[in-house]
């Protein structure tokens, strides 16, 4: 039972090894998988023609831009980690072990932000969709092919490549916000 114990409590050098090599995983995968939704967002933003009739972005926009900001606090937060590694492998300027926690803490709350904001950004684009589909008359197609020469009146709401694009980069800020969980949670157990 005491060498149970006695492998479980290691010293300020191990743990400053896992914050740093955790603390990069998260900062790259978070990078990683939050760049495609924020390519998405800026190329909505230039080509989107719903903001461009109304000049009022709508509440999903600002949700997305919302979720966007704190995914980037949660990744400048996994690069803090890498910074209080150094800290921790320094006796001189060691920190105490509440604030190390509470900063560990921050991150799991930062990152659970992210996917609460990212699920509900999610949760109203399905049923933007599903309103999208349940309005066409039974056995309809959203394909639009005009005849050459013909003219379309009022097409009806039509489901566009950009909506799919958006529930991927839903996906990606759900992933990324998993990870950092993870890795916080897993730096929060090495304490």
């Amino acid at each position: 039972m005491f060498n149970r114990l006695s492998n479980t409590l290691r010293s300020p050098s191990q743990i400053a090894r896992t914050f740093r090599r955790l603390g990069w995983i998260g900062f790259w995968s978070q990078i990683i998988l939050g760049l495609i939704p924020i390519v998405l967002m800026i190329f909505q933003g230039i080509f989107s023609s719903k903001s461009q009739l109304t000049g009022v972005p709508d509440s999903g926009n600002i949700l997305s831009f919302i979720d966007i900001l704190t995914l980037l606090f949660t990744i400048y937060w996994c690069f803090r980690y890498t910074r209080l590694a150094s800290k921790l492998e320094n006796s001189n300027q060691l920190p105490p072990k509440v604030r190390v926690t509470r900063e560990v803490w921050i991150g799991i709350i930062a990152n659970l932000g992210v996917i609460l904001l990212a699920v509900l950004i999610g949760m109203i684009t399905v049923g933007g969709l599903l309103y999208v589909i349940l309005s066409l008359p039974p056995g309809a197609a959203t394909i639009l092919q005009p005849a050459p020469g013909g003219a379309l009146i009022n097409p009806g709401p039509i489901i566009v490549p950009m909506d799919i694009l958006g529930l991927l980069a839903i996906m990606n800020v759900i992933l990324a916000g998993l990870i950092g969980v993870i890795v916080s949670l897993r730096l929060l157990s090495c304490l």
